[in-house]
């Protein structure tokens, strides 16, 4: 019997914690935030491009195997961002030489 007084005491006590507040009754006033601070980046030359496209790094070197994906970053964008599909009617911005068979 005592076991049943207790788990009633401790619904009601859960229940009276349980109440249901009115919306925007929480007392704070929510702000927008603050404006981003401004970022300017100037490009840094890449040593020997003269300002040229360049390219600023290349992996793999040496051999590779099979299942290595080539992977070019550039001095600067070569191509703006797109989906997918319009980048198939976009001839590529480099080739490898000699070709590589596939």
């Amino acid at each position: 019997m005592p076991t049943r007084w207790w788990s009633l005491l401790v619904g009601a006590v859960l229940l009276a914690g349980c109440r249901k507040e009115a919306p925007g009754a929480t007392g704070l006033e929510l702000q927008p935030p603050p404006v981003p601070p401004a970022i300017q980046v100037l490009p840094e030359p890449v040593p020997g491009s003269e300002g040229e496209l360049a390219v600023v790094a290349a992996r793999p070197r040496g051999v590779a195997g099979s299942d290595v994906r080539p992977s070019l970053t550039f001095s600067r964008p070569v191509m703006p961002l797109g989906t997918v599909e319009a980048q198939g009617s976009v001839p590529p911005p480099a080739r490898l030489e000699p070709p590589v068979a596939g």
